[in-house]
């Protein structure tokens, strides 16, 4: 049947579905589809090495990659979950065509200073596990903190990476509770959360467009509706700061147990191209989406 197709539709189908089965986390299906035929392997191979992971298991197994000048021209996203790995500014040698790294703030730092002048130009997108501010190229417009813990944006943090990265638009904070820890509900007042957030935008100045806010774990009902009706009215009060649009927020409901599924979570987050950029919706929107379900 698919020799009556135009080849072009052919290869439309078969590179939508690789790409719809790398979202859904299933790699197996796509490596399945490369060994069919040499066409759809020419044609997938670009796909499956787009975003890589580094975890404790697969360590050597990547390394491997980025040695590989065919492979490491591949990938646009780099997450490194294994905090015991030292070799990330020889391992980037390779990157040319990098856009985005994640991973632990001296495995990240160590990857920029090994990127070839292409990757460095390529850069876009860091996440990092602290908010320590470190040297970035100056095509780096997306910064994103991840932290443990229940805390506000930190007005200090943001104020600092704006200053150091003139390129700077888009900074991400994404406050991780874990079930070992407290949760929001008994830990964090929505007023100082929203305060914080505000403050946060206001220490940007008018170099920061957007600032996007991931919460995960046990964000109850009642504590969001609390956090939506405390920034409705910091928004309507602080009207020329543009809250509503330039505030974009996450409520990841998701529950981690421990460091250990923090670790996979975030993993498998890369693997599909989920982030706080993806996933974060305006506060516009989210505050009319509420006043609708009202």
């Amino acid at each position: 049947m698919t020799d009556r197709l135009p080849t072009e539709l052919v290869l439309a189908i078969l590179q939508e579905a690789a790409e719809l089965s790398i979202a859904a986390g299933d790699r197996a299906i796509v490596v399945s589809m490369a060994l069919t035929a040499k066409f759809v392997h020419k044609l997938v191979r670009p796909i499956i090495f787009r975003r890589v992971v580094m975890t404790s298991e697969n360590t050597r197994l990547v390394g491997d990659l980025l040695q590989s000048d065919s492979v490491a021209a591949l990938i646009h996203e780099l997450c490194i979950a294994h905090a015991g790995w030292h070799k990330g500014e020889a391992g980037a040698a390779k990157l040319s065509q990098i856009r985005c790294i994640r991973g632990f703030r001296h495995t990240t730092e160590s990857l920029i200073k090994g990127l070839p002048e292409s990757g460095r130009a390529s850069l876009s997108k860091v996440q990092v596990w602290n908010d320590k501010v470190f040297p970035v190229p100056p095509s780096v417009t997306h910064i994103c903190l991840l932290f443990d813990g229940i805390c506000a944006p930190s007005p200090i943090a943001v104020a600092s990476w704006t200053r150091a990265v003139p390129s700077l638009t888009h900074i991400g904070c994404e406050f991780v509770a874990r079930q070992e820890m407290s949760s929001w509900d008994t830990t964090a007042e929505p007023e100082k959360i929203a305060a914080g957030m505000r403050d946060a935008i206001a220490a940007g100045g008018q170099q920061l467009v957007e600032l996007a806010v991931r919460l995960c774990g046990n964000v109850s009902d009642d504590h969001w509706e609390s956090l939506l009706v405390a920034l409705r009215t910091i928004s309507i009060a602080n009207q020329d700061m543009h809250l509503g649009r330039r505030l974009r927020i996450w409520r990841d409901e998701r529950v981690l147990f421990d460091l250990d599924e923090d670790l996979k979570i975030s993993a498998d987050d890369a693997l599909a191209g989920v982030d706080v950029w993806s996933e974060a919706r305006s506060f516009d929107e989210l505050y009319n989406m509420r006043t609708m379900r009202g």
